[in-house]
């Protein structure tokens, strides 16, 4: 079953965000029936949920990256040395 807004919607509340306005733009996606929503580092897709329990996803934004943290280079020295 489809959300009660699209991603159209969503890109037009996004339109102009910034660190001031972000308590606006939530407001903006409450109101259009998103409840919240989620978004993945890995390859910075978003999933937004409505108030009935369906999702609307938005596409990647780059490659996947991989979640393991990353390994000290050799011959570096360690945090614990």
């Amino acid at each position: 079953m489809a959300t009660t807004f699209t991603l159209e919607d969503i890109d037009r509340a996004h339109k102009g965000v910034s660190s001031k306005s972000v308590r606006q733009y939530l407001t903006m996606l409450h109101s259009l029936g998103d409840i919240y929503y989620a978004s993945y580092i890995s390859d910075g897709h978003s999933e937004y949920f409505d108030r009935t329990g369906n999702t609307l996803s938005c596409p990647a934004v780059h490659p996947p990256v991989s979640s393991r943290a990353p390994t000290a280079a050799p011959n570096t020295p360690s945090a614990t040395s």
